[in-house]
């Protein structure tokens, strides 16, 4: 996994041919998938942190996302992968 600097500029790019993606917290048997408008998912980093603390995946038909916090704000890191 890679660090991030700008999570919305990450979240924009791969959001940007979408207008539906699927989020799936790492808890996912406490929290189920939502899809959700792309634009929807495009926030801030203390935004997301509050809604998936640990991180998230995030699917488009052309991609995997993966998104992992660490302890300190600002230390994001993320990891793009092709659909199978």
């Amino acid at each position: 996994m890679e660090q991030v600097g700008d999570l919305s500029l990450t979240l924009h790019d791969f959001t940007t041919a979408s207008s539906m993606v699927t989020v799936v917290a790492w808890q996912a048997r406490e929290r189920p998938a939502v899809l959700v408008p792309a634009y929807a998912l495009v926030r801030t980093e203390e935004d997301l942190r509050r809604i998936y603390p640990d991180g998230f995946m995030t699917f488009t038909e052309a991609a995997t996302l993966i998104i992992d916090f660490d302890e300190a704000p600002g230390d994001v890191r993320a990891l793009r992968l092709p659909a199978a």
